[in-house]
C-alpha cells in the first residue's frame, strides 16, 4: 500500500470519527440523561418571574451567594424599583450570567453584578455546567463562536453524551418506559410557583434546592438552616490574573449597558 492510500484511509477514518462525535452530540443537545435537573427548573422560574416584571428593575446576578444573599423585598421598599433574583449556581459561565440579564433589562433598569471571585480567573467552561446547558440551554452553545464552541466541546462529558444518545434511540424504539428522564413542563413549573405563592401547593415539596424555594422576587426562601461545605479549595487568599474571558465578556456587558441606559454595578463575593 503505497503512502498515499495510507494518508488517505487515515483522513477518512478521522473524517468518520468527527462526523459520529458531531453526529452524537448534536443528537443529545436538549434531551435529559438523568431524571433531576434542578437547576433547569429554577432558570425556567427565574425565567418566568422575570418575564412578568414590569416597570423599573433592579436586576440581581450571580452564582449561589446571589440566590442565597439578598433580600430583594427590603431592596424593593427602600428604592421603589422592581428587583428580581436571577442568581441560582456559581459554576455557570460569566457571559451566560450576562446574557440572562441582556435578555429582560429594559433602559433605565440597573444591572447588580454580583459575581464569586472565582468566576473572574477560573476556566470560562467546567465539565459541571457544560453538561447541564447542554441539557436545559442548547442554544447557549449553538451561539457561541467557533472557538468557545471548540472550548466547550472540551469540558463535555462522553458518558453523559452517550446516555442522552442510549436513551432517544430506546424511546424511539419503545424500549423504555415513557415517564423515564421525564421533565417537569415549564407550565407545572409556572403553575406550581404560582400556588406555593398563594400557599395553595399540596403536592410533596422538593428535596433541599429546588426551584419552589424562589420567592416572587427569586430569592432563595428555604427556612431550614443547614451547615453547608463543599470541601471546595476555592484558593481566595491567592494571587489570580482575571481571565481573557472575564475582561472580554465583562467589558462587553458595560458597553451594551451604556448602549442601552442600563446602569451596570458590580459586587463580588469572596
Amino acid at each position: 500500500m503505497t503512502p498515499l492510500k495510507y494518508i488517505s484511509i487515515a483522513g477518512a477514518i478521522f473524517a468518520i470519527s468527527i462526523a459520529a462525535f458531531w453526529g452524537l452530540f448534536t443528537l443529545h443537545l436538549g434531551h435529559p440523561w438523568w431524571n433531576f435537573h434542578s437547576n433547569r427548573e429554577i432558570w425556567i422560574a427565574k425565567r418566568f418571574i422575570a418575564s412578568q416584571t414590569q416597570g423599573p428593575t433592579i436586576w440581581l446576578q450571580g452564582g449561589s451567594a446571589t440566590w442565597f444573599g439578598y433580600d430583594s423585598e427590603s431592596i424593593q421598599s427602600k428604592t421603589g424599583y422592581n428587583v428580581v433574583n436571577l442568581g441560582f449556581n456559581a459554576s455557570f459561565p460569566i457571559d451566560f450570567m450576562t446574557e440572562e440579564i441582556m435578555r429582560y433589562a429594559k433602559p433605565g433598569d440597573i444591572a447588580v453584578l454580583s459575581l464569586e471571585y472565582e468566576l473572574l480567573w477560573k476556566p470560562k467552561y467546567n465539565t459541571y455546567s457544560v453538561n447541564e446547558l447542554s441539557i436545559w440551554n442548547p442554544d447557549y452553545f449553538r451561539s457561541r463562536s467557533l472557538s468557545n464552541k471548540l472550548s466547550y466541546l472540551k469540558k463535555h462529558s462522553w458518558r453523559k453524551i452517550l446516555a442522552s444518545d442510549l436513551n432517544r434511540f430506546t424511546k424511539a424504539l419503545d424500549i423504555v418506559d415513557d415517564n423515564t428522564f421525564t421533565l417537569i413542563s415549564d407550565s407545572d413549573i409556572q403553575s406550581n410557583l404560582q400556588q406555593k405563592w398563594g400557599k395553595s401547593y399540596t403536592d410533596e415539596l422538593p428535596t433541599f434546592y429546588n426551584y419552589l424555594d424562589c420567592s416572587p422576587n427569586g430569592d432563595y426562601t428555604y427556612q431550614e438552616e443547614r451547615q453547608w461545605d463543599s470541601g471546595s479549595d476555592y484558593e481566595l487568599m491567592e494571587e489570580h490574573e482575571v481571565s481573557n474571558h472575564a475582561k472580554n465578556t465583562l467589558t462587553d456587558f458595560a458597553q451594551w449597558c451604556q448602549a442601552n441606559n442600563i446602569t451596570p454595578l458590580s459586587l463580588i463575593h469572596i
